[in-house]
């Protein structure tokens, strides 16, 4: 299981979303490297920046980019997620040997380009996609997702998610990847711990999870959907803040 730094010291889901956009912005990435606990953020920017700008922006490991990409493959800019200053001392003789362009991002003590207080992975993702939507404005696309990071309703929606959970078991589809890691939670295609299960799933999935749970039934698991009807690149963000 993944450490997540939750929002505490009285930061609320309100003033998470309400973090700006970070500035300035700068080039995109053509890859968008993480180490430890960063996965998160590097997963669904590559989901945005990918259907934003139909080129594939991938999501890569700072071990796996050291040692089979970057010395092998063309790459001028990254973004990089770094937990400590140690992997970014190890990015940073990278980028310095290759000629390589990085944006660097870490919590707080850690000597990136842009730092977070509380809840690093979080704040460091929303704000980092609050600054691709204003660089993607006209897109349809980008107007369900700031929709979606719009504090109007999102409490009593989530309250209203956690009550048909109830204390059910939550397991999840693979949208919500890798949240689900950072709470220890299975998949829907793992074999659940208990006999009574919320199945949390979206409107991108929603067929083929409907057959996992029919599956779960016949073996004898109650098994309850729950819609989390969002933009699907983004459902990872939502599955934290059931949980915050």
């Amino acid at each position: 299981m993944l450490l997540l730094q939750k929002p505490r010291n009285g930061l609320s889901l309100k003033a998470l979303l309400s973090i700006g956009p970070i500035q300035p912005l700068g080039e995109l990435p053509q890859a968008l490297v993480y180490s430890r606990n960063s996965k998160l953020q590097a997963t669904v920017l590559s989901r945005v920046l990918t259907s934003l700008t139909n080129s594939y922006v991938f999501p890569i490991s700072l071990n796996e980019f050291s040692l089979f990409v970057a010395p092998y493959v063309e790459i001028k800019r990254v973004w990089a997620f770094v937990d400590n200053n140690d992997d970014l001392i190890r990015l940073n003789h990278l980028v310095t040997a290759l000629g390589l362009e990085a944006k660097t991002f870490g919590p707080k003590g850690v000597s990136a380009d842009h730092q977070f207080d509380d809840a690093y992975q979080l704040t460091s993702l929303i704000s980092t996609l609050k600054a691709i939507v204003e660089r993607f404005k006209e897109n349809k696309r980008v107007e369900a997702i700031k929709r979606s990071l719009d504090t109007e309703g999102i409490e009593e929606y989530l309250t209203k998610k956690k009550e048909e959970i109830g204390d059910r078991e939550s397991v999840v589809s693979q949208v919500f990847y890798p949240a689900n890691e950072y709470l220890g939670m299975k998949t829907a295609f793992e074999e659940p711990n208990s006999r009574s299960v919320a199945l949390l799933t979206n409107e991108a999935d929603v067929i083929t999870v409907r057959k996992r749970a029919l599956e779960l039934r016949r073996s004898g698991y109650d098994v309850k959907e729950v819609m989390i009807n969002v933009d699907p690149a983004i459902s990872p963000i939502y599955l934290l803040f059931l949980y915050l």
